[in-house]
């Protein structure tokens, strides 16, 4: 598995309903946050693995998403840098946003496609 090293900018919430023109909104209540954390991300057995930048090899990943619940991949639009991902809560009728940036837009790319 490659890992990648970026910033985790944090979450927020959003309801199932939502739609594209929601989701400035949404990531920008998330930067509104002074929360930055340098991560390493990365896709393992069908899950985005996130660790902290100085885990060791058998720690455990801090977030840990199935694939299969990730609703809608973006890319920040003139921002190639920053991206994200919608997760769906199958118990609860809201979406999770996770947000990171990176310095490499290839890494996005590469990380897009496991």
């Amino acid at each position: 598995m490659k890992l990648y090293k970026v910033e985790y900018l944090g979450y927020a919430t959003a309801d199932r309903r939502l739609s594209p023109p929601m989701i400035p909104w949404i990531l920008a209540e998330i930067r509104k946050g002074s929360f930055i954390q340098k991560v390493s991300v990365g896709v393992k057995n069908g899950s985005i693995v996130c660790y902290p930048r100085d885990a060791r090899a058998r720690d455990p990943p801090s977030m840990s998403h199935p694939l299969h619940l990730v609703c809608r991949h973006i890319v920040i639009h003139g921002n190639v840098t920053t991206f994200g991902y919608f997760l769906r809560d199958l118990a609860e009728s809201i979406l999770y946003c996770y947000l990171f940036q990176t310095t490499e837009p290839d890494d996005i790319i590469a990380l897009s496609k496991g």
